[in-house]
C-alpha cells in the first residue's frame, strides 16, 4: 500500500474498497 496517511478517513474508506 503506497499512500499517504493525510486524510485516515478517506485512507478507510480506500482500504475497505481494496478489501472487497
Amino acid at each position: 500500500m503506497k499512500r499517504k496517511r493525510a486524510n485516515i478517513s478517506k485512507d478507510k474508506n480506500w482500504i475497505r474498497t481494496r478489501k472487497n
